[in-house]
């Protein structure tokens, strides 16, 4: 993996890590999704986004369908870097939505971490932050490069209503157990609790660990 340098990592996300990478089978094809955080200047969270349905598919990630995997909160083994990397460095904002994108192209197998987290500090002098006209610019283009022009999303009825099934799996559905409360310091003991997981995220936590 890689962090930028407005990332972190959370405590207990090596951890994670190295009990998912040592629990799969085929450790050469192994590829590791956790969810984003965002923080401010001061180590406030402000916000979070939890996994959301098609996250692991191409077509569904070009097409503007589903939400691309959280940079700063994902992992995968030697054999994938060395398979689809290096980065492509005529890019400057969505090298990692293009690494990403190839990564999945080639069906390796993914592994929801539930309890790793990433997080991203959005403050004045983030890149995205600055030059955000410029990044959904260059988004555009990565997701041309991957997406079928003959997928059922070019519909743009099939498309609306497949967005808005991811959306609400991203909110309504959301697993969001453990994750830092909004307004506290990322460093903070104090967890977000969900008495019952969502019946559709326990099936897709077993679908995809392998």
């Amino acid at each position: 993996m890689w962090l930028n340098s407005d990332d972190l990592l959370l405590n207990g996300s090596l951890d994670s890590i190295a009990k998912n990478y040592n629990s799969c089978k085929s450790k050469e094809n192994f590829v590791a999704f956790g969810r984003r955080v965002y923080v401010d200047d001061k180590s406030i969270v402000t916000g979070y986004l939890s996994f959301s349905l098609f996250m692991g598919d191409v077509n569904s990630i070009a097409w503007g369908i589903s939400r691309g995997p959280h940079q700063e909160a994902s992992c995968w083994s030697r054999e994938i870097w060395d398979r689809n990397g290096p980065l492509d460095q005529k890019f400057n904002y969505a090298f990692d939505l293009d690494f990403f994108l190839k990564i999945l192209e080639c069906k390796p197998n993914i592994c929801i971490i539930p309890d790793f987290i990433g997080a991203w500090r959005l403050w004045e002098l983030n890149k995205c932050t600055v030059e955000p006209s410029k990044m959904a610019d260059e988004v555009k283009v990565v997701k041309n490069i991957h997406k079928k022009l003959n997928s059922i999303y070019k519909n743009r009825y099939v498309k609306k209503l497949f967005r808005k099934t991811v959306k609400t799996s991203q909110t309504s559905w959301a697993y969001l157990d453990g994750l830092p409360l909004i307004g506290q310091s990322i460093n903070s003991d104090s967890k977000k609790i969900q008495k019952k997981i969502p019946f559709i995220w326990e099936k897709l936590f077993s679908s995809f660990i392998s």
